[in-house]
């Protein structure tokens, strides 16, 4: 990165004033920045994954029940496995399982007479979806696959979706041919679980990035093009989350981004407001749009320096929670990938929600 490039992305947040924001107001001059990308500063960062070059992807959240000052963040190594983090950045656990590319959580999953947490990820190594529970008393995760799940091939995009409909869960899993598979996941009866197809859409554009909404029973994907960009640009798109719905996916947000749409994340509200995060990779920024209605455009903005944090570039995986995690992140906090970590190999960088998403509304925030 260069000098100006450090400088354009010194550390403020959207709360900045005084001297801050006259670095701030000098370094867009100087360096001729968009005005119109706010920067907000990361507080904490993680410790580098182990793997070397492009490794790092995509996070999850657990938030703890017992105290949210101790969740844990779950993050993939897509050359060796999992790893969990705590909010201060540092590795808890690691778990060698082969290439996870994307990882996703839901709480109140019903295991062995028990709720839990159940995690799943998709393995790039063996295309099979990998199944863990968090244990709420160590903070570590715990291998519950029943069996070896083959999925979509190549195995890439992964979220989970939890039907207010039926209480079952499913595990959305992608390919780069733009094949999307719905399994349900399900109590095998041994204290381990087991899934099975209940669905596959043929989107028709390769996608990676997901997210779902379980409140709206919405899916939404980010179009991710290797080769030839599509007229007009790549989109985001929604689809109904129910095994039964049969409603074309819709696109939207078509044109807003430069390359490729990469990382969802979902801030909903118990009143069916909230925000819809994604990343747009090769600009490295986030586009920021409503929850709600037709998914307007709120904002965009970029995670800049916090020295000794550096900024964060090409995201790949972002993660949201507006759940208060203790007094560092009282109105939750968000979860990035950084391609590009100054003085090591990739890591994770965690903003304070309040400085990406407006606190506007009284409307108690979901739980996952």
């Amino acid at each position: 990165m260069t000098a100006a490039g450090r400088l354009v992305v010194a550390a403020i947040s959207l709360a900045a004033v005084g001297t801050i924001a006259g670095l701030v107001a000098l370094a867009r001059r100087e360096a001729g920045a968009d005005p119109a990308v706010e920067v907000v500063a990361p507080v904490v960062e993680t410790e580098s994954v182990p793997g070397t070059g492009d490794a790092a992807d995509d996070v999850a959240i657990w938030v703890n029940p017992g105290d949210p000052a101790l969740s844990t963040l779950v993050a993939t190594d897509k050359t060796f496995g999992l790893l969990v983090y705590d909010l201060d950045g540092r590795e808890l656990q690691r778990v060698p399982c082969g290439r996870p590319n994307n990882v996703d959580l839901r709480s109140g999953f019903a295991l062995g007479g028990e709720r839990v947490a159940i995690v799943a990820a998709s393995d790039r190594a063996a295309d099979r979806l990998l199944l863990f529970r968090v244990n709420p008393a160590t903070r570590r995760l715990e291998d519950v696959a029943a069996r070896s799940i083959a999925i979509a091939a190549p195995a890439n995009g992964l979220c989970l979706y939890a039907s207010r409909a039926s209480g079952d869960v499913f595990a959305f899993v992608s390919d780069m041919s733009g094949v999307v598979q719905q399994w349900r996941l399900f109590d095998a009866g041994t204290g381990r679980v087991d899934a099975e197809l209940a669905r596959t859409v043929r989107l028709g554009r390769g996608c990676e990035g997901m997210v779902a909404d379980d409140e709206r029973a919405t899916l939404y994907l980010a179009e991710e093009v290797e080769d030839v960009r599509p007229p007009g640009g790549v989109s985001l798109w929604r689809l109904g989350a129910e095994p039964g719905d049969g409603a074309a996916p819709v696109a939207f947000a078509t044109g807003l981004f430069a390359d490729d749409a990469e990382g969802l994340a979902l801030d909903a509200r118990a009143d069916g407001t909230g925000y819809l995060v994604a990343s747009d990779q090769a600009r490295s920024t986030f586009l920021v749009f409503r929850r709600e209605g037709d998914h307007a455009l709120v904002k965009r903005f970029r995670v800049g320096a916090a020295p000794p944090i550096d900024a964060v570039s090409e995201t790949d995986g972002v993660e949201v929670t507006a759940l208060p995690l203790g007094p560092r992140f009282p109105h939750g906090v968000l979860v990035v990938q950084d391609d590009a970590n100054e003085g090591g190999r990739q890591n994770f960088k965690l903003v304070p929600l309040e400085r990406v998403a407006p606190v506007e509304s009284d409307s108690p925030h979901v739980m996952r």
